[in-house]
């Protein structure tokens, strides 16, 4: 019996084409993060704005407010505030963004339990019901000086608790560099 052993896509093209020849690209050498440039309705600084709710129902009663640069959380079996349980909590939170440059924003959202990214008031992507860590993403094409409103909602049934939010536009001119 002859061994073997698994390879990835990746180290066969080098085994087969050598290093020089293979570049991996990562979404840090195809996308600008667009996150920073997104701004919070309420305080009008980079950023979202936060509401979180007890329950699961995004749209009920909110218990506090939270403003967030980014949207990368990990409660683990916690809760984001002590006014909440560490189970059984929803969440949004809003901002805008306004592209300088036509293009395609590719968004990647990631959570557990439920999540769901809408723009101007409809879903683009999402996971939307009980369930371990998974990961989305969609891509949306934006028009330069539109403003576009984003809302990501998000609800933690029971165990883990964690989302994650991201959002890159494709830079040509980091495909140039290539």
């Amino acid at each position: 019996v002859t061994p073997f052993s698994s390879i990835s896509v990746y180290e066969g093209m080098v085994a087969a084409f050598g290093a020089k020849k293979v570049t991996l690209l990562t979404d840090d050498m195809l996308y600008e993060d667009i996150v920073p440039q997104m701004v919070n309705p309420k305080s009008g600084k980079a950023g979202f704005a936060g509401s979180y709710i007890k329950g699961h129902d995004p749209l009920g009663t909110v218990v506090f407010e939270e403003d967030a640069e980014r949207l990368t959380f990990a409660w683990k079996y916690g809760s984001p505030d002590s006014s909440l349980l560490n189970d059984h909590f929803a969440a949004y939170w809003t901002t805008s963004f306004t592209p300088k440059k036509s293009g395609t924003v590719r968004f990647v959202i990631s959570g557990d339990d439920g999540y769901r990214i809408l723009i101007d008031g409809k879903q683009i992507c999402g996971h939307w019901g009980n369930h371990s860590l998974s990961t989305r993403s969609a891509f949306f094409d934006m028009e330069a000086g539109r403003k576009y409103d984003i809302k990501v909602e998000y609800y933690e049934n029971v165990g883990e608790a964690t989302l994650n939010f991201t959002a890159g536009m494709l830079s040509e001119q980091k495909l140039q560099k290539m």
